[in-house]
């Protein structure tokens, strides 16, 4: 008879099978998605060992493919991908340049406002 696991683990390893990507490291972060991490940290803490050892195997073969399809990515596509990034940078950039343009400036000394040029007098 196989051996059975606490519930949760059961919930957990069937979640990460139906939705590996709720288990992937977002790129920058060193942290789970929030919404695991928790229950995620539970398991580690208080779930027998072998428990433990296929949550931490099924998330582990996520993001292995996570790094997998990253490297394919980058082997592919890398210096375009990065060159639509900078171009997009710099267009947010200049869009973001143009918009602030054409905002009020903000009155310093020097530029001829005073005080009673900007208040209407009666």
């Amino acid at each position: 008879m196989a051996k059975e696991y606490h519930p949760l683990v059961m919930l957990m390893l069937a979640r990460i099978k139906s939705h590996p990507e709720e288990f992937e490291v977002e790129r920058g972060r060193t942290n789970l998605s929030k919404r695991w991490s928790k229950v995620l940290q539970d398991i580690d803490e208080y779930a027998c060992e072998e428990g433990k050892r296929l949550v931490s195997e099924a998330v582990n073969a996520v993001r292995m493919d996570q790094a997998h399809r990253d490297a394919m990515d980058e082997l592919l596509n890398g210096d375009d991908h990065r060159a639509k990034v900078e171009a997009d940078l710099v267009a947010e950039e200049t869009a973001l340049r143009a918009v602030t343009s054409k905002a009020i400036p903000y009155p310093t000394a020097g530029t001829g406002i005073t005080k009673s040029s900007i208040i209407p007098q009666y």
